[in-house]
């Protein structure tokens, strides 16, 4: 584990306001933005869909005339945590099934469809020459960034250094050294990434469909063998108590559509067969 009991509440304490003042902008989006004479679809999704439902949502509006798509990106945990706090929500797009099930469980859906497939990669800054591949994220001295474990991506990616611990091929106690060289836990997978485009650390596991056209030329990609991470889903779901369900369902079954695949595709994301 990344973190300890106590360290996890220290997190839990940290983003709480981040939480209310997540909601409180979107709100401010909402209010600014939203057509008074369209419904309003709001849609919570993890922040490593950014790029690509901001597409889709803009596609989709080009259809439906009638309705506004209104985003709140952020981590999936975070999410969930203001759904719990009451905030208002037609759509749930989260980074893994586990955080999904967090939803379902507390009542907020009643099932999901997965719709994409993400997987992680080790970015390096541009002028880094001291990883060249994966199993050097073990070597003393290095400044890898992760995002927290309480996220998915996170999660996912203790998972992986763990499978490549397992797999005996990285060296003995690869894990532990790795753990041993993490300067950082960021709330989510996009503040990683700012943090290896600002050279503040060494390495970075992020999904990578957060290597864009945008920062691509400014770090390195070194794969990692799907072998040794585990599957990452991400899985859509519409609100039970939302505001405008047959607007939810009709974006729902968009993101499903081959149109909005395709979209996906093209942010890197693996398409899921329906």
């Amino acid at each position: 584990m990344l973190l300890n009991k106590s360290k996890k509440i220290l997190y839990f304490l940290y983003i709480l306001p981040t939480v209310f003042i997540l909601w409180g902008i979107m709100n401010l989006i909402y209010n600014n933005t939203a057509d008074k004479n369209s419904s309003v679809v709001t849609v919570f999704a993890a922040s490593s869909l950014t790029d690509s439902f901001t597409a889709i949502g803009d596609l989709f509006m080009a259809d439906n005339s009638d309705y506004d798509i209104v985003f709140n990106f952020a981590g999936t945990s975070t999410l969930n945590a203001q759904l719990r706090h009451g905030a208002n929500a037609d759509i749930f797009a989260a980074a893994s099934e586990s955080q999904i099930k967090v939803a379902y469980d507390n009542g907020f859906i009643d099932n999901y469809t997965v719709f994409a497939r993400n997987k992680l990669v080790l970015i390096t800054p541009f002028d880094n020459n001291n990883i060249k591949k994966i199993e050097d994220i073990g070597n003393k001295g290095v400044r890898l960034v992760l995002s927290n474990e309480v996220v998915p991506s996170g999660n996912y990616s203790n998972k992986t250094l763990l499978m490549m611990e397992e797999s005996g091929l990285y060296g003995e106690g690869f894990y532990n050294r790795v753990i041993e060289n993490v300067v950082s836990e960021e709330i989510n997978v996009r503040q990683v990434v700012a943090k290896i485009l600002l050279n503040e650390a060494d390495a970075g596991l992020v999904y990578i469909t957060d290597v864009t056209d945008n920062n691509n030329d400014r770090m390195n990609i070194i794969h990692i063998p799907e072998i040794h991470m585990p599957e990452i889903l991400y899985p859509i779901a519409v609100i039970i108590d939302g505001s405008d369900k047959s607007g939810a369902s009709r974006f729902m079954e968009f993101v499903l559509s081959d149109s909005a695949q395709e979209l996906l595709s093209k942010h890197g994301f693996g398409i899921i067969e329906q």
